[in-house]
């Protein structure tokens, strides 16, 4: 599944600026990809790409359903708001990349919308 994790991280680099894949100078899973996106938070990004029929997670597994950002982000020296900013992505064997561009598709312009949106409401003085 190397090939195609490879392929989901390059696409989004290549597409969305202000990302950054945790992890991704050391060996780690090739089943699993971990980005964060500057000026949004992970939670609303889950919740749009759930809404659109995707799967994804902010936190790490051991902590799935929880609001705390992830205890490993932390310990890799990013801050609270990165943690919070980042979601996993879990691809399979039978991942094809038509599925990977299906969800590439979608992620870029939720990202783009979400940016929007929280520059927005900070602007006017309310957290997201």
């Amino acid at each position: 599944v190397r090939p195609v994790r490879d392929y989901l991280e390059d696409e989004v680099c290549r597409h969305i600026g202000g990302v950054t894949v945790n992890g991704a100078a050391v060996d780690r899973v090739a089943n699993t990809s971990n980005f964060t996106f500057d000026g949004i938070e992970g939670e609303g990004l889950v919740t749009a790409l759930d809404l659109a029929g995707f799967s994804v997670s902010a936190g790490s597994a051991c902590l799935s359903g929880k609001m705390d950002p992830s205890h490993v982000l932390l310990a890799m020296g990013r801050t609270r708001a990165q943690a919070k900013a980042s979601i996993r992505v879990s691809i399979g064997e039978s991942t094809e990349p038509y599925y990977i561009d299906k969800f590439l598709n979608v992620l870029y312009g939720t990202v783009e919308h979400l940016r929007e949106t929280q520059a927005k409401w900070r602007k006017i003085g309310c957290s997201t």
